[in-house]
């Protein structure tokens, strides 16, 4: 599973949260812009988006890049 937040802070706290969790080993987050993924196309199965479209005056940058590293046929999520 893996994740991104452009805020690190929030980054680190996911992280601190996945090892309180147990699941760091299998969880990764990473900053980055929503804008531009650091994702190949069609990476994931499925993806989802909470509360950050609101946050942007142009989201639509950041659903064209979510539909790119989502494969054919996968799931897009996105709860605003």
């Amino acid at each position: 599973m893996r994740g991104v937040d452009y805020d690190a802070h929030m980054v680190a706290e996911a992280n601190r949260r996945a090892e309180a969790a147990g699941v760091a080993a299998w969880t990764r987050h990473e900053r980055a812009a929503a804008q531009a993924l650091p994702f190949a196309d069609a990476t994931f199965d499925g993806v989802r988006s909470e509360r950050m479209l609101q946050h942007l005056v142009e989201p639509e940058p950041a659903i064209a890049e979510l539909l790119r590293v989502t494969r054919p046929g996968g799931r897009v999520v996105v709860v605003d």
